[in-house]
């Protein structure tokens, strides 16, 4: 190659570069929805961002020309980069919205909307922690250079499957029906590798008290520990569901009386020494919203051989 060609491509590749340069001093996006954590997000209805956290997403064009800006929700690629620590990948990136997800933004003007959230009424769901981005970007369509940004939400789902209606009503029954069992916490040492009967062997029981004139149906059963708020003391290991079962799973409870509601465990014998935690549920039936009480066992094995 000739010396004049040399110098020709070195002085267009240099007019190249600058020209690129000041385009991108020339685009820009900015904003200061970062991360942002929310927590105990019910399922099954849509929620706001703004009524559970108080926070909007915004996005400012920092350029110095006006910009057409999308924001949409997507779903992390943990094989391109990290998950937050203790969270996953959102199944569906569909389960968020923007009210606003088109923005013509002059320099400097700021774009601002509320973010919705719809978690599937699913007990897969209960409890788990998602992180989504919301990826904001101009459209580029007649220059070289486009920007983009991403902000993260991390989305802790609700341990319950009431919708936030119906957890306002079932509160309201239950104030008014003072429906809970007693104790809401049952101690007790108990060997391993053998069914026993707690209330025939330890005298210990739960009972639910009806002081109104109505009798009430409760369907009873043994919960996974972690659902529901239900979750082990620190320096309490979580059991097996399974190991609890009470007598009888369907009950009724007539008025003004007190249900004793006994129940066995069956704690194996690999479960090794130490305390557990067990989780009795009682649900009151025949109510157009799902109304619940808990009972916690605590259950010592530390000194059995």
């Amino acid at each position: 190659m000739r010396a004049d060609d040399r110098k020709r491509m070195f002085w267009a590749g240099l007019l190249f570069a600058a020209g690129l340069a000041s385009t991108a001093r020339a685009v820009g996006l900015s904003t200061n929805f970062g991360n942002v954590w929310v927590a105990n997000v019910p399922m099954g209805s849509t929620v706001s961002l703004r009524d559970l956290t108080g926070v909007v997403y915004r996005v400012t064009n920092t350029g110095l020309n006006a910009e057409d800006v999308e924001v949409s929700p997507i779903r992390p690629d943990a094989s391109r980069e990290p998950v937050w620590q203790g969270y996953e990948a959102i199944p569906d990136p569909g389960w968020i919205r923007l009210a606003q997800d088109k923005f013509y933004l002059a320099p400097g003007q700021e774009g601002v909307s509320d973010v919705f959230m719809n978690i599937p009424k699913d007990e897969r769901y209960l409890g788990k922690k998602f992180q989504v981005w919301l990826w904001a970007r101009n459209v580029a369509k007649d220059r070289f250079l486009a920007v983009g940004l991403k902000s993260r939400i991390l989305i802790q789902v609700a341990s319950t499957l009431q919708t936030q209606e119906e957890k306002k009503k079932s509160e309201e029954v239950i104030a008014n029906l003072d429906f809970h069992l007693n104790p809401p916490l049952i101690s007790l040492s108990a060997p391993r590798g053998e069914k026993i009967a707690v209330q025939e062997r330890l005298g210990k029981a739960f009972k639910l008290i009806n002081l109104t004139d109505k009798a009430m149906r409760i369907k009873v059963s043994s919960l996974r520990p972690g659902i529901s708020g239900q979750s082990a003391p620190t320096g309490v290991k979580e059991g097996a569901a399974h190991w609890l079962a009470p007598d009888k799973e369907r009950l009724t409870v007539e008025p003004n009386s007190v249900l004793v509601i006994p129940f066995s465990l069956h704690i194996p014998k690999d479960a090794g020494k130490g305390k557990f935690f067990l989780v009795l549920k009682a649900d009151l039936e025949g109510y157009p919203v799902p109304i619940s009480a808990y009972g916690q066992v605590i259950v010592d094995t530390s000194g059995e051989d």
